[in-house]
């Protein structure tokens, strides 16, 4: 029997198919919702056995305007989180230590001077902006790209385009996940800058980067051998022995993505690659992703536009493949294990929702 040795199931949602879905260890749907015409982004396990997902329309003009929802397992709608004064982001929402939520959006600026990062010199851009909620929805902490971002950091930017009736936009960061440190920071993935970042909550600024270009902030890079340390990464996520895992979708380097985790040193501002490891049969990537790191030091990769969900022993050898079909593929995959649900749950829960005669 293949099953991952933490893991009690797992949960994504198709880009191409509107279905949220739990699968067990062995890759059996156990839970699904449909989603109607909208499509479920960023689907995420949370403990006691619900599950979070941004529920719109992504990529309409780089500016993705939908809601997150949180449901438990008899697909009951418990509360709804949403960016205050813009539209909410599809890419992260992020339960907050001590109740509430990070979630970010998007500002769009004109007349803009890209022509440094090879963009229009009147053109339009995008800026990620940060909002910490608190348990009563109300915003108690901002954060805005373009006050502590500079443009020649954008390394990587998309355009997009809005139809005849407006020019193209740049989106200058495109921030994919946010992970709240346990010293008054956050760490902050931007796909864009090919970069990941950690920024101090008390003044906003920027602690230390890595990948991207060279800033006052860059850690000195140890163990690495490719040509740069990111390229277009996804799902930053801090570990309890203070590592730092990446999935590296290699955007633009001509390399298959790539599992990555960093040990940060602050006060030598070093970045030294611990661990890393790929596979076989994935091609290039140029979105999407994640890859987590479970007690036991197994992983569950999702491979970033590639049409597998993958699982492995510590030491890195495939135990578990998830393949779509017809193209078809997920942003993330998030793992249920005993601390956040329980497969029985689930399967109350599907009961619950589809009751037999």
């Amino acid at each position: 029997m293949i099953a991952f040795s933490e893991v009690r199931a797992f949960v994504f949602g198709g880009i191409l198919a509107p279905y949220v879905i739990v699968a067990d260890a062995r890759g059996v749907p156990i839970w699904w919702m449909r989603t109607g015409s909208q499509t479920p982004f960023n689907v995420t396990a949370l403990p006691g056995s619900k599950v979070a997902f941004w529920r719109g329309i992504p990529f309409v003009a780089g500016v993705d305007d939908g809601t997150f929802e949180v449901h438990r397992a008899d697909g009951t709608l418990e509360s709804s989180v949403n960016f205050q004064g813009g539209p909410t982001d599809a890419h992260e929402a992020l339960p907050a230590k001590g109740g509430g939520w990070y979630v970010a959006s998007y500002r769009r600026r004109d007349h803009v001077d890209l022509s440094s990062i090879g963009g229009s010199p009147d053109g339009g851009a995008l800026d990620a902006v940060i909002q910490q909620l608190g348990p009563d929805g109300r915003v108690v902490w901002t954060w805005d790209s373009l006050d502590h971002i500079a443009l020649k950091e954008t390394v990587l930017p998309i355009i997009w385009g809005n139809g005849p009736d407006q020019p193209p936009v740049e989106d200058l960061v495109h921030l994919n996940s946010i992970e709240e440190d346990n010293h008054g920071g956050l760490i902050l993935s931007f796909r864009d800058l090919s970069a990941v970042i950690r920024i101090r909550k008390s003044d906003g600024s920027v602690s230390w980067k890595l990948g991207g270009s060279r800033t006052a902030a860059s850690l000195k890079v140890i163990g690495d051998r490719s040509s740069q340390p990111l390229a277009g990464q996804h799902d930053a996520r801090l570990q309890p022995d203070g590592t730092v895992t990446v999935a590296d979708n290699r955007t633009g380097v001509a390399k298959s993505p790539r599992v990555t985790r960093w040990r940060i040193d602050s006060t030598k501002r070093t970045a030294t690659l611990v661990e890393q490891f790929t596979d076989s049969g994935l091609g290039i990537s140029i979105c999407c992703g994640s890859a987590r790191r479970l007690a036991d030091h197994s992983w569950i990769s999702n491979w970033g536009g590639n049409q597998h969900i993958r699982a492995y022993t510590a030491s890195h050898k495939r135990i578990f493949d998830l393949t779509f079909a017809n193209s078809g593929f997920s942003y993330r995959a998030s793992p249920i294990t005993p601390a956040n649900g329980s497969r029985s749950s689930f399967v109350a829960g599907m009961d619950a929702m589809n009751p037999r005669p």
